[in-house]
């Protein structure tokens, strides 16, 4: 069984190593909350994400989502999403405003797959 906090660690990692010119940084703190887990700057531009294991559905403070959904909209900010329902494990890539309907977004059906997730950094900040 996984945790938010074992897919982050697995995930900052592999993005470290494979974007090593990148800084990545992991934010979270048991006293400040709605600051998305992670943020990347990368070629100029910094992305934030946040991090969720939903089992099958995701849980989300009010505070965070309102955060992620402004930094979203005046920035770039993206939730990832590691789902697990009747035994099957995908992975998804969600922006703030579509939260509610995750499953119709950008997604690996291969499992809890960093690699991709990796490689979805990667690109996202290709495009300015």
């Amino acid at each position: 069984m996984s945790s938010e906090s074992t897919l982050k660690s697995a995930l900052v990692k592999l993005a470290r190593a494979a974007m090593p010119q990148a800084v990545i940084l992991r934010h979270e703190d048991q006293y400040t909350a709605g600051i998305p887990d992670i943020s990347c700057t990368h070629k100029g531009l910094t992305i934030w994400w946040e991090v969720k294991y939903a089992r099958p559905a995701v849980r989300d403070r009010g505070i965070q989502h309102l955060t992620c959904r402004r930094l979203g909209t005046f920035g770039r900010c993206y939730y990832l999403v590691y789902q697990e329902k009747r035994g099957k494990k995908k992975t998804f890539i969600v922006h703030p405003n579509n939260l509610d309907e995750f499953e119709d977004s950008t997604q690996c059906i291969n499992g809890f797959n960093h690699k991709w997730v990796v490689q979805q950094m990667e690109q996202a900040h290709d495009y300015k």
